[in-house]
């Protein structure tokens, strides 16, 4: 709970927000916006139900703003990229499995749970100098799911073997269900 500060002692210093302590005609105690007096909660609350309402709008908006700043969208990606290299590897993970598997990843997918493995991948590389990967335990060939508990870090070469190994077993399987008639 941040500590008790008048609006004009915040407006003097400065900043944005003050907190009176006090619950808003909402019923939430929060911080306030020097600004306007309203509640940073139900502005909260308010800019998501604008943002549900218009959010069409907004993507129109922004796209339209994209195109038009190609060159400034791109700089802002790259440096977004470079800040948080395991995020973006992390979704390029998870966008990779979709496209070999369009249903290995579950609708209650949180990426930020599988950044840990693409972290450890690339440490591994940078300190062994050994190529290291993102591994499905169980392959999405098989049925695996693109999911953290599905997930392990072991060398480009190790996993390389173990597709190739998954491939036969999966060639094996329909084989065997197909009377040997293999695609």
């Amino acid at each position: 709970m941040p500590s008790v500060i008048s609006r004009s002692t915040a407006k003097a210093a400065g900043l944005q927000y003050y907190f009176t302590g006090k619950v808003c005609k909402r019923g939430h105690v929060a911080e306030r916006f020097v600004s306007n007096t309203s509640c940073i909660e139900c502005h909260r609350v308010h800019h998501a139900v604008w943002y549900k309402r218009n959010s069409e709008k907004v993507r129109a908006k922004s796209a339209a703003r994209h195109r038009a700043n190609p060159e400034k969208r791109r700089a802002i990606d790259a440096a977004r990229k470079r800040r948080n290299p395991d995020l973006f590897a992390a979704k390029a993970g998870r966008d990779a499995a979709r496209r070999r598997a369009p249903d290995c990843v579950p609708s209650d997918f949180n990426v930020r749970d599988t950044i840990p493995f693409y972290r450890e991948a690339r440490h591994l590389a940078r300190t062994t100098g050994i190529p290291h990967e993102v591994d499905h335990i169980i392959a999405l060939i098989l049925g695996g799911k693109h999911e953290a508990s599905n997930l392990r870090v072991i060398s480009r070469a190790e996993n390389l073997r173990k597709a190739a190994d998954e491939r036969e077993e999966l060639v094996r399987s329909r084989s065997s269900t197909q009377g040997g008639n293999v695609p």
